[in-house]
């Protein structure tokens, strides 16, 4: 019932500790992480929705500020 939430939960905090050994841009993705998390914990109905948009909608749009913010080699300009 809360092993979806518990997932998030932990991956957000696994980003969080592991922004000290990158860059620390994945800082910002584990805080949301955490929050989906714990919102999942009041809809606990709900897993599958959240697991979709934390591993898989916020991925997406961080890889997607992510290329645009560290990517010097002039594709696209």
């Amino acid at each position: 019932m809360y092993i979806a939430p518990a997932c998030l939960i932990f991956y957000g905090l696994a980003l969080i500790n592991g922004s000290k050994y990158t860059l620390s841009d994945i800082r910002y993705l584990g805080y949301c992480e955490l929050g989906l998390g714990f919102l999942n914990m009041f809809f606990p109905g709900y897993g599958l929705t959240f697991w979709a948009l934390g591993f898989g909608a916020l991925h997406i749009l961080y890889g997607i500020i992510m290329w645009k913010k560290y990517d010097n080699s002039g594709a696209g300009k």
